[in-house]
């Protein structure tokens, strides 16, 4: 059963956010960080992102760090049931990011 939270308007256009978001951060994953000429050169039109190659930002199974960065701030704003500061995400993200953790890197 759906939270009064989960019916609402806002809810399903911060969920719609996040989902296309991820998408996107997954099709572009295996040419992370390259300049469009090397993507062209090597690639040519990219329909298959998943063919072969791995990509994207060590330690994360979705995505990269850019759909895990929004995914903080998410669980921030839940957790803390208020306006953050940037001091609350900043705990967040060494919470979740780990980035004392060698095997995250």
């Amino acid at each position: 059963m759906k939270s009064d939270a989960e019916n609402t308007q806002l809810f399903n256009k911060i969920l719609g956010c996040l989902a296309i978001g991820a998408i996107g951060d997954n099709l572009g994953r295996p040419v992370e960080n390259w300049h469009y000429k090397r993507i062209e050169e090597v690639y040519g039109r990219l329909e298959d992102p998943w063919a072969g190659h791995g990509g994207g930002d060590r330690g994360f199974e979705v995505g990269t760090d850019d759909t895990a960065l929004g995914q903080i701030l998410c669980h921030c704003y839940i957790d803390k049931g208020r306006p953050i500061l940037v001091e609350d995400y900043g705990e967040y993200w060494l919470k979740e990011m780990n980035p004392l953790n060698s095997s995250s890197a």
